[in-house]
């Protein structure tokens, strides 16, 4: 099935079957562009619904973004009827931090989606995209670039770079000494900072510099046209809560942090890209921040030392998903604490099925904007969307194919093609040239129609 879409080359490594539950799992290995323009081949893996095997199958895709997916996570959501697709471990020889999503940059995790969205039994229109701390971060990269995405789900987020390295610079002395009994003063800190080197080779020592904001997704609103539903904590450690919103950051007391800890933005930062927060670059009628308080009654999140491998049983919260497209829920946990990870309390975020079938149902004809069709149109000329003068577009062959699929989706209806008239008719002369595109909007619309043939 992988071998069916001939502008992409793999090679696959291992199948599996799980037959209690009719699924067909992969492992494969995609070739891609890094962000240095070098040809690489990288691992991934793809669990299928026997279901796909049958005439016309049309099923919906979970892309789970930044880091590699286990068996035992896909298979449940596969078995839903998903086919699900992520990355793969590290290849053997890789350096493991330059590996992470965020040093590594989105362009392994655009061409996997681009093969991905490719598969003949995956139904265009009902793509999700999902993520968890540098997963979500590249889940929200994504669907900056893909066209179209019915929904996106991102867990604790970094999505201010800058904000996020000079949060990890500012408290790294801090978060490596001994503080109170020769306990490290931030353990939880402490255990990503040697991140901060390889994300600064990726990206340049200057975290004011415009290539830090514009892979921020907070540089991107205005391409991330799809639903989103945001989780963040009041007490995350890792992911400060400022960069999210700092009207509902709790500050904790000063006691109860070592000594010169700070996650203000005014404090770790100078440069005002490095201040900003998502509540500030959002539209206040295409946003809203929910806050939901964890029950008393819910465990810490502690670890035995004598028995890591025993986990409190994590209780579900309600996520809200109100009908906006930025649907932001913050967890409040009460304020930072040195030994916190990501969450304070073993929480398991429950978000309505009926709001994502509705959203997988009908993504709705206005993810199309003028942004959004310019950028499309800018990876048919070849021309890099994100931060010009980094390399991020795979080959010329995956992209064509991989917008052109995209419209072929939206394009479905009366009315969507009514709004891509529209829109067409607004886009400069010279971009519809350079794009291989006819000037006439109902060219244009004939040739996605036709799935990229005149």
């Amino acid at each position: 099935m992988l071998a069916r879409v001939p502008e992409h080359a793999v090679h696959v490594t291992d199948v599996r079957r799980f037959e209690t539950d009719g699924i067909v799992a992969a492992d494969f290995e995609i070739v891609w562009l890094d962000s240095r323009g070098a040809l690489r081949t990288g691992p991934a893996r793809i669990w299928i619904p026997e279901r796909a095997l049958e005439p016309e199958a049309s099923l919906p895709l979970r892309y789970q973004a930044g880091y590699e997916a286990v068996d035992e996570q896909a298979v449940p959501v596969a078995a839903e009827g998903y086919v699900v697709v992520a990355t793969g471990p590290a290849p053997a020889g890789a350096d493991p931090l330059a590996w992470h999503p965020i040093p590594r940059g989105p362009n392994l995790d655009f061409a996997l989606l681009h093969l991905a969205r490719a598969l003949p039994f995956v139904d265009l229109s009902r793509v999700l995209i999902a993520g968890g701390s540098a997963g979500a971060y590249m889940a929200l990269l994504l669907a900056a670039e893909s066209f179209p995405v019915a929904a996106v789900l991102a867990d604790l987020p970094p999505v201010n770079l800058g904000y996020q390295i000079n949060y990890m610079a500012h408290n790294r002395e801090i978060a490596t000494s001994a503080w109170r009994e020769s306990v490290p003063g931030l353990p939880g800190l402490a255990s990503v900072l040697p991140l901060e080197a390889p994300t600064r080779a990726q990206y340049g020592p200057d975290t004011s510099d415009r290539v830090w904001f514009e892979h921020s997704p907070i540089s991107l609103t205005h391409l991330i046209t799809a639903p989103v539903s945001i989780v963040a904590s009041t007490a995350d450690m890792l992911v400060p809560l400022p960069q999210i919103s700092k009207e509902h950051a709790i500050p904790p007391p000063p006691a109860s942090m070592p000594e010169g800890f700070s996650a203000d933005p005014t404090v770790v930062g100078s440069a005002p890209s490095v201040r900003l927060s998502l509540a500030e670059v959002l539209a206040p009628q295409s946003a809203r921040f929910d806050v939901v308080v964890v029950p008393a009654t819910t465990s810490r999140l502690e670890v035995d030392p004598e028995h890591p491998e025993v986990l409190p049983r994590s209780s579900p919260i309600p996520i809200p998903w109100p009908d906006v497209q930025w649907a932001v829920t913050v967890l409040d946990e009460g304020p930072p604490e040195p030994a916190v990870v990501h969450v304070k309390y073993a929480v398991q975020f429950d978000r309505s099925s009926e709001a994502l079938a509705r959203l997988l149902d009908d993504p709705g004809i206005h993810q199309l904007t003028g942004p959004k069709l310019q950028q499309q149109l800018a990876r048919l000329a070849g021309r890099e969307w994100l931060s010009p003068g980094c390399h991020h577009l795979q080959t010329a062959a995956t992209e064509r194919a991989d917008v052109c699929r995209g419209f072929a989706a939206y394009l479905g209806n009366e009315e969507a093609r009514q709004r891509f008239m529209g829109l067409y008719g607004e886009v400069e002369p010279e971009l519809k040239a350079r794009s291989g595109l006819p000037s006439p909007a109902e060219a244009a619309l004939a040739y996605f129609i036709g799935g990229g043939r005149s």
